[in-house]
This record gives structure tokens, sequence and C-alpha cells, in this order.
């Protein structure tokens, strides 16, 4: 995986509870080792997802407007229509 720069330096102790067979599941894929990586790794896709997917809503919520709407019509006008 390739890191950016701009990617978090300063790492954050914190404990998270989880089931004993995923955690044995866990290590099997990543290795005992590897734990907070894969689970790092997972945490990422995972909020990458939601903001896909927050995105994707937004799409919708919007579709159907067109660059004049975007650009001209007041923030009361776009709440009036349901934007």
């Amino acid at each position: 995986m390739k890191r950016s720069i701009k990617r978090m330096k300063e790492k954050k102790r914190t404990e998270v509870l989880l089931p004993k067979e995923l955690v044995e599941r866990i290590d099997t894929v990543a290795g005992a080792r590897g734990r907070t990586r894969f689970i790092e790794e997972a945490l990422r896709r995972e909020l990458r997802r939601r903001a896909w997917e927050e995105w994707l809503a937004l799409g919708k919520r919007l579709k159907g407007l067109t660059l004049e709407d975007t650009l001209y019509a007041a923030r009361a006008e776009l709440e009036k229509r349901g934007y």
C-alpha cells in the first residue's frame, strides 16, 4: 500500500473489544504481528465505502438540478425544493 505524506504520522492507542473468534480469524489471515495493520486497513476501507455511499446519496438528492439552479438559486429556494 502506497503511503501518502499526508497520512497520519501520529498513532493513538485504543482498546477495542472483539469476539475471540474474530480475533483468531484476523490472526489467521494477517498473523498476530499484523493484526493492527489489518484492522487499520479494514477500517479505512469501511470509511471510504461509507463516504462513497454518502456521495452517491447526495448525487441522487441533487439529480435534476441544472448548473443555473446551483449557481443562481437562493438557499431558501433550494431548501423549498427539498434539496
